[in-house]
């Protein structure tokens, strides 16, 4: 019962995510039009994508990293479906062949998953495993990042950072009782000393990295185009999530769920790369 929660979490953790991306997309299309109406859904967009990061943190205090960090594709899926019933935007069959590839890997990973003890945090193996991948990143970038390898590699680089950054987000539930945080009385869960619990070395680092994502992602449109950056970011961002958990948490991945993961990835390289004749330069 509780993975089933912990997959339903983070599944409407991603799905708000990437709606209140869209909606910032439109907020900032619209006001130059109707600059009030625009901002209006520019901000309503962008709480939606703070609340969604509260509703992953969660699921990341009930579950396992590697667990929650396989369903980030998944939004993916809601947002498809979203795009068409509320934007009136067309659902090609590549993006259906995506929807039941990403749902269907998702359900495989619900179905294996194992029960994990409390978390064992390695903490010399998990900043070495982060720190290794920067630097092979980096690596790769000042090497090879040029051309149209570029977008893959930088792209690549903020989905990187983008996991990583999920891998201390759980660290910081580990650190701080996060379920409490949230499910306790109003006034008791606004306590100074349970909020200060959220302060932490793992929250600075989480936070650290979330913007290094954000701002990569940007160097990266501006240097590939999106059919290679949006699936090579939206794959790190899954991958190393689950890697990281294996790595830097002793989770236990079952050999079908890893099946599952690479289905997840199949979906969403499927779902994000825009056909040859649509991609554009950024």
């Amino acid at each position: 019962m509780e993975t089933f929660l912990t997959l339903l979490l983070a599944f409407a953790g991603y799905s708000a995510m990437n709606i209140s991306q869209a909606g910032q997309k439109v907020g900032l299309a619209t006001k130059a039009e109707r600059p009030a109406a625009g901002w209006l859904l520019w901000t309503g967009a962008t709480i939606g994508t703070l609340l969604s990061v509260l509703v992953v943190l969660i699921a990341l205090s009930m579950g396992a990293v590697s667990l929650v960090g396989a369903m980030a594709g998944s939004g993916l899926v809601t947002l498809a479906l979203f795009s068409h019933f509320v934007l009136g935007e067309t659902i090609s069959r590549r993006d259906l062949a995506g929807i039941a590839t990403i749902v269907a890997g998702s359900v495989l990973i619900g179905l294996f998953a194992p029960e994990q003890g409390d978390p064992a945090p390695r903490w010399f193996v998990l900043h070495g495993f982060v720190g290794a991948l920067t630097v092979a990143y980096v690596g790769a970038w000042v090497v090879g990042g040029r051309g149209e390898r570029a977008g893959i590699i930088v792209g690549g680089f903020g989905g990187a950072l983008a996991g990583a950054s999920m891998l201390y987000q759980n660290a910081t539930t580990v650190v701080a009782d996060v379920g409490a945080l949230v499910f306790l009385p109003l006034r008791e869960s606004l306590a100074a000393d349970r909020l200060l619990e959220l302060v932490n070395p793992y929250l600075v680092l989480w936070l650290a990295l979330s913007m290094g994502a954000f701002f990569v992602l940007q160097l990266a449109y501006g240097r590939g185009k999106a059919i290679h950056v949006i699936p090579s970011f939206n794959v790190n961002f899954i991958v190393v999530p689950v890697a990281g958990g294996v790595l830097g948490f002793s989770e236990t991945v079952h050999p079908l769920q890893w099946a599952g993961v690479a289905i997840i990835v199949a979906g969403t390289v499927v779902l994000t790369a825009t056909p040859s004749g649509d991609a554009t330069s950024g």
